[in-house]
């Protein structure tokens, strides 16, 4: 029994001197109070890496501890509960992500400030409705509303010169869009399977890159037609799979191709090489006869022609439909084909995601916590059962923070922001041995 014994304490005092060496502070600048995780940058900005507040109506503020808040950082806000968000002015970068998955907000009012938009800034928000741009700001990302099902309409700022790749891919909700006036190059995918009943272009649009529009199969009425509107360049699979075969509709003049420099925010706008409009005898998005004996079997990966670089692609066949459906991963990640293969890539993507923030959070947190011995409550320099009880007596009532005996840092012991039974039950699996570490 004394053998266990002195084994036993070897062990704990072995997890101690890793968690104190594990722990020992950071030279970044973290901060963190009752809503946020922030840093503050070289130029004295803030960024927030991590909202950890449990509002429902969210106002992301100008300021942070005096500090001017500049940037929302990568999946600041991922899988929260916030249904209503108001970025204030100030603020002017959104990172990748960072509103990726949350699946509860419903709005959100962007400011004029913004000038700089990551790709799949509200990726999956699968409730969004409402999306309202403060003063003509056009600061758009790629793939910005990726996924927002329920996105019903959306009114573009006027100064807006590019619908960025993959902006309103899988908006199924989305029937109907004034495009903005100013509007030169919708890009590829730009509309990938949409919800979209008809599409009324502005005389400015030149360019309709690879598949814009494929898939929106409601899509019946393009007004006017691009021939009429001047549209310089179409690809020849922007309408794939729309609900009118639009191969009958003129072809505009390929002779006098537009060059066109747009300015775009955070992702480098690459144009596709498909061949302009007019199509093929047969597009991909024309079921393919049965009886014909060397089709291609869809099981196959095809030859790939041009030198479009921007995605990885394999034709497949849609089997509710028979349509020829291209299976296509684009450079930055984000999957163009099927609805089915689309379900299936968001929730990989979700529980990877899901991964990769709580071990983030949790690592920035003890590092905002200035934690140099996390699970220490009572600051005897060591990590036992004591700690445990003090956890439990501060939840009780009977300490409190400011208790001289009573570490409220250390005492976060799962780092999650709070000191709750969570803590001291974290505290007894590390004192039985079933964890290695609180980190």
């Amino acid at each position: 029994m004394r053998k266990f014994l002195l084994i036993f304490t070897a062990l704990v005092l072995s997890l101690t001197l890793v968690i104190s060496a594990g722990a020992v502070g950071s030279s970044r600048p973290l901060y963190r109070n009752d809503d946020y995780i922030y840093e503050i940058l070289e130029d004295g900005t803030a960024i927030i890496h991590y909202y950890i507040g449990y509002d429902e109506e969210v106002v992301v503020p100008s300021y942070i501890d005096t500090k001017p808040v500049s940037t929302i950082g990568e999946r600041a806000f991922y899988d929260t509960k916030v249904r209503s968000v108001t970025i204030s002015e100030g603020i002017s970068t959104l990172m990748d992500e960072a509103f990726f998955y949350c699946y509860e907000l419903e709005e959100v009012i962007l400011p004029a400030s913004l000038d700089t938009v990551g790709l799949g800034v509200f990726r999956d928000c699968k409730s969004l409705k409402a999306v309202t741009f403060t003063g003509d700001n056009a600061a758009l990302g790629g793939y910005m509303f990726y996924g927002c099902v329920s996105l019903e309409d959306i009114t573009l700022p006027n100064s807006t010169q590019t619908i960025p790749i993959g902006m309103f891919g899988y908006c199924e909700s989305l029937r109907e869009i004034k495009l903005p006036r100013n509007l030169v190059v919708i890009d590829s995918y730009g509309f990938y399977s949409s919800g979209l009943i008809s599409i009324k272009f502005t005389p400015s649009l030149s360019r309709i890159n690879k598949m814009a529009f494929a898939q929106s199969k409601r899509l019946e009425s393009v007004i006017p037609s691009y021939a009429e509107s001047g549209c310089s360049y179409v690809a020849s699979d922007a309408f794939d799979g729309c609900a009118v075969d639009f191969t009958d509709i003129p072809a505009p003049t390929t002779a006098a191709m537009v060059e066109t420099t747009v300015a775009m925010v955070t992702t480098e706008n690459v144009y596709d090489t498909t061949e302009a409009v007019p199509y093929p005898t047969m597009p991909p998005s024309v079921p393919v006869p049965p009886a014909v004996e060397d089709v291609t079997d869809p099981t196959e990966v095809p030859e790939v022609s041009g030198d479009d670089s921007t995605m990885d692609e394999v034709s497949t066949v849609a089997p509710d439909v028979g349509l020829w459906v291209p299976e296509v991963t684009t450079q930055d990640g984000y999957y163009m084909g099927s609805a089915e293969g689309f379900v299936q890539a968001e929730e990989d993507m979700i529980a990877s995601a899901k991964k990769y923030v709580i071990s983030d959070r949790q690592e920035l947190l003890s590092l905002a916590w200035n934690v140099r011995m996390l699970g220490d409550s009572n600051m005897d320099g060591k990590v036992n059962i004591k700690d445990a009880t003090a956890v439990q007596r501060y939840t009780a009532g009977l300490i409190t923070e400011d208790d001289p005996g009573f570490d409220y840092k250390n005492s976060d012991a799962n780092t999650d922001g709070q000191v709750n039974i969570k803590d001291a039950t974290a505290v007894q699996k590390l004192v039985a041995g079933l964890v290695e570490s609180l980190y």
